[in-house]
């Protein structure tokens, strides 16, 4: 437990951290914390099957519904929540509800980070056929929603301008968040990650779909309104995609960069670690990362990654721990994407127990420096 409330209370000061406070990170923190995203609310069943889990109260009874408990009889170090696509609008209540509930639960028993990203629907998908993911819905009318959103001129079918959906849609953040609180009535510190993989163009916020002020711009005006009014310590995670090799900023890591002021986290989302080169590229980014981080006090997070389908049995132990255990490389953590389905490579955890996948993901966490949460205490190899 020493351990992991030293590796948060670095983490929810890192935004001022002193010195001195950076001292005791670099003593304390020589590991790297663990998670997935949907851990206690979705996944699969050793059968095969999907699973999901509605949390219809704050318990603390209920958390073994993990996929990396059931492997490893220990809990995510780490637990990745998404605000969803269209929960906002279309079932709050009983989405919200739960995806409240189970932060909570997570919290009062293992006392863990929470990372909490948003999946946000593009306002136009609702007017112009909904078709396909509405997170990923680019209007052949409406090419740049950001520009839309920053300017506040153009207007719905509803008459309701763009700018006025999003607020509403961030006021509703706000006030989920607002509501995250331990047993004790505290606000419950999360890491905020918005507007993830804008190097690549999946997303409305994509490359190509906006420009990189604008992208800039849109991404500090919204961190900076949801710290402003939520009473939680919140930490922001900036995590371009892969598709980038230099620090330069003309590159695409750094040219959509919001600035020092507005980051806490350099994150990565990669799932392209299955080949030496693919390594050696992916252990280059993080050295590069890392270099940054040291010189201007931030942390680095492998911030999405996996293998989906484990069609690599020892993927966790020779391909990821590779890239994490290489010189000059320093990760607080790593997230690993859900699991939601046996077939089509929904899965990024292994789900059969005893198949060669997890004996190899077992070994993994067993692994020095690897950090999961055993009963509030951490598992971490080190003494100090």
């Amino acid at each position: 437990m020493k351990l992991l409330i030293l590796v948060i209370s670095y983490l929810l000061s890192f935004s001022c951290i002193t010195a001195k406070e950076k001292n005791i990170f670099l003593r304390y923190n020589k590991g790297c914390l663990i998670g997935r995203e949907n851990d206690l609310c979705l996944g699969v069943r050793e059968d095969s099957e999907t699973w999901s889990y509605q949390f219809q109260t704050d318990t603390i009874q209920n958390l073994i519904h993990s996929d990396i408990y059931r492997i490893t009889q220990k809990y995510p170090a780490l637990l990745g929540m998404d605000l969803g696509e269209d929960a906002i609008n279309h079932h709050h209540s009983k989405y919200i509800k739960n995806f409240k509930n189970c932060i909570k639960s997570y919290y009062n028993l293992t006392q863990g980070v929470i990372s909490i990203s948003y999946h946000m629907e593009n306002p136009w998908w609702f007017y112009e056929g909904k078709k396909g993911s509405p997170y990923r819905y680019k209007s052949p009318k409406h090419r740049n929603v950001v520009q839309e959103i920053l300017h506040g001129s153009v207007r719905l079918p509803n008459n309701i301008t763009v700018k006025d959906w999003y607020d509403t849609q961030i006021e509703k953040v706000i006030e989920i968040i607002s509501d995250l609180k331990d047993k004790k009535g505290n606000a419950i510190p999360i890491i905020l990650r918005l507007f993830h993989e804008g190097s690549h163009n999946a997303f409305w916020w994509g490359y190509d779909y906006c420009t990189k002020d604008d992208y800039k711009e849109l991404f500090i005006y919204t961190t900076q309104l949801i710290k402003s009014r939520c009473p939680n310590k919140i930490l922001i995670a900036y995590s371009p995609d892969y598709n980038w090799n230099t620090l330069s900023p003309n590159d695409r890591y750094m040219d959509r960069y919001p600035g020092n002021n507005y980051v806490d986290i350099l994150g990565l989302d990669n799932y392209h670690i299955k080949s030496e080169e693919e390594i050696a590229k992916c252990i280059n980014q993080l050295q590069q990362l890392t270099e940054y981080a040291t010189k201007n006090n931030k942390i680095v997070a492998l911030t999405e990654t996996g293998c989906y389908g484990l069609n690599i049995p020892n993927w966790f132990t020779e391909y990821l721990y590779k890239v994490l255990t290489a010189p000059k490389v320093k990760i607080s953590y790593v997230m690993f994407w859900s699991s939601w389905s046996s077939k089509n490579k929904g899965y990024c955890i292994p789900y059969k127990k005893n198949s060669p996948e997890a004996k190899d993901f077992l070994r993994f966490t067993q692994k020095k420096n690897i950090i999961l949460i055993n009963n509030g205490k951490t598992n971490s190899s080190r003494t100090f």
